[in-house]
């Protein structure tokens, strides 16, 4: 094996742990692997067909973060030169890390909101997480959609374990190539359903034809973008708006057909009555730009709340 070594100093405040968590959300994920006993984040990524096993630690603490990075290819991938891993696999870490979103401005609006304060200060170091590309987005959207999040992910590692790249113990998120070459009825075996076959059947073939790139939305605003993507078969409103925040970085967009967090949002705001798209909508203008990093919180306290993760109060209790 070979190994190259580098540092990621992030935007503070930072934490890797809340963010890979946020990212991996259930330990049925794979692919985003986080290992408690070390604090490290592991991931699979494939360059030009060769398999990078990259993981990522906290050196720094919260406020002066500084991540350290290390990338292993096989010995025999002589072909890939040091600098060449790191020029792919950084800019995919400071993504799928949320290493460079400045959070300033939002943190300054929950500092005189007493509402949002207390989230906000337990899960300080949080950054949103974000896909590299658009088929890993819309691939996790129209695998989980209208069934459990530990059902979809054990869906999508299925297919994983089928389609993507392997290094001793390590699998990559499902490569659009692989997935390709997969009939219907071959997804429908993994666990998808008829209509999610098609769809991802369509999905992979537009991703290897390079018609799945994020210029089919820059330049669009948030609703042009949801109704491009609405445009591709098996993605609805929810699954458009998931892609938009998890995928492309749009932190106002809180996927408001999510029901899953729109009752986390119910409980937090202690609301007597239940939400629809449009009341969940209407309670999110006191906070917007950042309707999705309301969402990105509810998501990961519920992880603290189930003990995944550690929120910053019981560290500092501790």
């Amino acid at each position: 094996m070979r190994r190259i070594a580098f540092d990621i100093t992030p935007l503070a405040p930072y934490r890797l742990d809340l963010t890979a968590w946020a990212l991996k959300r259930r330990e049925d994920n794979m692919w985003d692997r986080w290992d408690s006993d070390t604090g490290t984040y592991r991931r699979l990524i494939v360059h030009g067909g060769i398999p990078i096993d990259v993981s990522v630690s906290q050196t720094g603490p919260i406020n002066s973060p500084l991540l350290r990075v290390t990338a292993t290819v096989d010995s025999d991938s002589a072909n890939i030169t040091n600098g060449a891993i790191r020029e792919e696999v950084e800019p995919i870490l400071r993504l799928l890390l949320g290493t460079d979103v400045d959070l300033s401005r939002f943190h300054r609006m929950a500092s005189i909101d007493a509402t949002l304060s207390r989230l906000a200060t337990t899960l300080t170091g949080l950054k949103p997480p974000r896909y590299s590309t658009l088929f890993e987005a819309l691939t996790n959207a129209i695998t989980c959609q209208q069934i459990t999040l530990t059902a979809g992910l054990r869906i999508l590692g299925r297919l994983a374990a089928v389609c993507g790249a392997r290094m001793e113990d390590a699998v990559s998120f499902p490569l659009p190539g692989n997935v390709a070459q997969l009939s219907a009825q071959d997804l429908i075996d993994l666990g998808y359903s008829r209509q999610k076959a098609r769809a991802m059947v369509e999905l992979s073939a537009l991703a290897v034809q390079g018609e799945l790139e994020h210029s089919i939305i820059n330049g669009l605003n948030d609703d042009e973008a949801v109704e491009r993507l609405r445009q591709l078969y098996g993605v609805g409103r929810w699954s458009a708006e998931y892609a938009l925040l998890r995928g492309d970085g749009r932190l106002s967009i809180f996927p408001g057909d999510d029901v899953g967090v729109r009752k986390h949002l119910e409980q937090w705001l202690k609301l007597d009555h239940r939400l629809n798209y449009d009341g969940v909508s209407h309670i999110l203008e006191t906070w917007q730009p950042f309707g999705g990093m309301i969402y990105l919180h509810l998501l990961t306290a519920s992880l603290v709340d189930s003990g995944r993760v550690t929120g910053n109060e019981a560290i500092e209790a501790n």
